[in-house]
């Protein structure tokens, strides 16, 4: 099975998303573009060896930072993108720091992501 949720602010206010059991492609896509400008878009599925795997999306003003993580020999494993062309230092985004190297302004890019994921594999584009 594979489940939908996350939230995103409107007006300085907290929407929750509809959660959703086995979401079609066009309904993670309204969830990302309600969730574009600031917001989390968080995706569980079962992925065959890798038992259930979560793809978050955080958004903040068009920056995207998608992070897959799942569980492997007793530890948490986390992939994200790594792009080495941007600078290496820390950027906030809904009131985290994280690198800036694992983030994208890239919609397609992450759309991409996504669309690999539900289809039942880890995404290529994470590290």
């Amino acid at each position: 099975m594979t489940t939908l949720g996350g939230y995103y602010f409107e007006n300085g206010n907290r929407v929750q998303l509809e959660f959703i059991k086995n979401p079609e492609i066009s309904q993670v896509d309204e969830a990302f573009k309600k969730c574009m400008n600031s917001g989390i878009v968080s995706i569980k599925k079962y992925i065959g060896e890798n038992g259930e795997v979560s793809l978050t999306i955080t958004c903040y003003q068009k920056t995207f930072m998608p992070i897959c993580g799942y569980e492997a020999d007793e530890d948490y494993v986390i992939i994200t993108l790594h792009d080495e062309t941007l600078p290496d230092k820390l950027i906030d985004l809904l009131g985290e720091k994280y690198p800036e190297r694992a983030t994208t302004k890239d919609q397609l890019v992450v759309r991409s992501i996504y669309v690999e994921f539900l289809a039942g594999k880890l995404p290529s584009q994470l590290s």
